[in-house]
């Protein structure tokens, strides 16, 4: 979700330098692919890292540890944010 179409829109782009096997402007791209994908991952780290204090409020009828909730949120942000990188 937080990808945004970006990965689509990357391979539409990459088709015609693969076809005409045009190296320099295959770098380029993914050179411009890894920083959005930096940048993207970096902004759902430092988001959900922001907001796992207040998850275990989000929670009706809460019958775990709130540091158990935090801590389950926080392990599953680090492994969507790190997917990007």
């Amino acid at each position: 979700m937080a990808e945004l179409g970006i990965g689509s829109a990357l391979e539409v782009r990459f088709y015609k330098p693969l076809v005409d096997k045009d190296e320099e402007k295959i770098q380029n791209l993914l050179s411009l692919a890894r920083k959005i994908y930096f940048v993207i991952g970096t902004a759902v780290f430092l988001i959900g890292s922001s907001i796992t204090y207040f998850v275990p409020y989000l929670v009706n009828e809460n019958t775990f540890d709130p540091n158990y909730i935090r801590l389950a949120f926080f392990i599953n942000v680090c492994g969507i944010a790190f997917s990007y990188f």
